[in-house]
């Protein structure tokens, strides 16, 4: 019980008295006797009596509202004061997550080193590719070159031989017979040539479009970094949602991710797939990350001892084609903080 209510039960009380005592006073005083057949039952003392004890009633009454007043007032000082310590303990829970958040930075960062060492060795693999295919280029160049010589060479034969047959005379018709056969010959043996050197060359086209084509969809960069908008529940096995885009490159369908939370690879290749997802209350969590619907790993969010904002994270590496899908979805049921929660693609190579 606090101080001012105790005040205001001692008030009571000795009014109460008060009252009391000058009740007994009017009734048992000396001054009222018993009156005689015939006159007033009441005496001017007796009225000046009542009137004092109606005067006193009033007096307390008025004190008594004035106690309430400043009881209600002080109810709502301790209400406010109530509000702000509530407060004081959010501001805490909200200070411990976002030390989470910095630890969970400081480990990204360590990733993003390491991705950009492997870039670099990628590069390094590029540049080697470019080198082989300028080769091929300059191989395919020497190739029609040879075709071009081997052309000429059968269009001078020809000559030859006809102006061979215009100066042959008719006795060395056998002659003009022999040489006709060798250069029948030699005319097949050319064409045999020009027909594999044309089998090279059309071998060779392919392999520099494929070279070509592998070259291009290694330029093709695709990154997508999305997050969660607001607190939002879910039941296990369902989707997680993230409709905050922070970062899209290269990504044609990002209405339909942020309408489903499903990524939707429209290029081939090697990429690294990485959610974290942060949990508001009680109770370990756990939630899957899929590649069209089978699980490629699972997170397991675990309870802590302070704190109400408890998260978890998973970075794998997979090989997707055009058309595969990935997603994040809840194994359990459980609360997720938006804010908190993020889904990020990058392609490799």
């Amino acid at each position: 019980m606090s101080l001012g209510s105790m005040d205001l039960t001692m008030q009571v009380r000795f009014l109460s008295c008060i009252i009391l005592t000058a009740c007994h006073g009017f009734l048992l005083t000396n001054k009222t006797g018993i009156p005689s057949v015939g006159t007033s039952a009441f005496t001017d003392y007796h009225y000046l009596m009542l009137t004092d004890a109606l005067g006193a009633q009033k007096q307390l009454l008025s004190q008594m509202e004035t106690f309430v007043l400043q009881l209600q007032n002080q109810l709502k000082t301790v209400n406010q004061e109530v509000k702000d310590l509530k407060s004081g303990n959010s501001a805490v829970h909200q200070s411990l997550a976002v030390v989470e958040l910095k630890n969970e930075t400081s480990e990204l960062r360590v990733k993003t080193t390491r991705l950009q060492n492997s870039y670099d060795i990628l590069q390094k693999k590029f540049d080697t590719i470019q080198n082989e295919n300028n080769v091929l280029k300059h191989d395919n160049a020497a190739l029609k070159s040879q075709i071009t010589d081997s052309h000429n060479l059968s269009i001078h034969t020809k000559q030859q031989l006809d102006s061979l047959t215009h100066s042959i005379a008719a006795s060395n018709i056998q002659n003009v017979t022999t040489i006709q056969s060798n250069v029948d010959t030699l005319t097949s043996q050319v064409k045999s040539r020009l027909h594999s050197l044309e089998q090279n060359y059309a071998l060779l086209s392919k392999e520099i479009r494929t070279v070509n084509g592998t070259i291009k969809e290694m330029d093709q960069h695709v990154a997508l970094t999305s997050c969660g908008k607001n607190d939002a529940d879910y039941i296990g096995g369902h989707l997680i949602k993230f409709p905050v885009t922070k970062t899209s490159i290269g990504i044609n369908n990002i209405a339909e991710f942020v309408k489903t939370g499903q990524f939707n690879c429209s290029k081939s290749g090697v990429y690294l797939f990485s959610v974290f997802v942060t949990r508001v209350g009680n109770g370990d969590s756990q939630f899957g990350m899929y590649r069209n619907d089978h699980p490629i790993s699972s997170v397991m969010i675990e309870y802590g001892a302070k704190g109400n904002h408890f998260s978890g994270s998973g970075t794998v590496v997979v090989q997707i084609s055009a058309g595969d899908i990935l997603s994040a979805n809840t194994v359990s049921s459980f609360r997720v903080s938006g804010t908190y929660s993020c889904f990020t693609v990058i392609k490799i190579y």
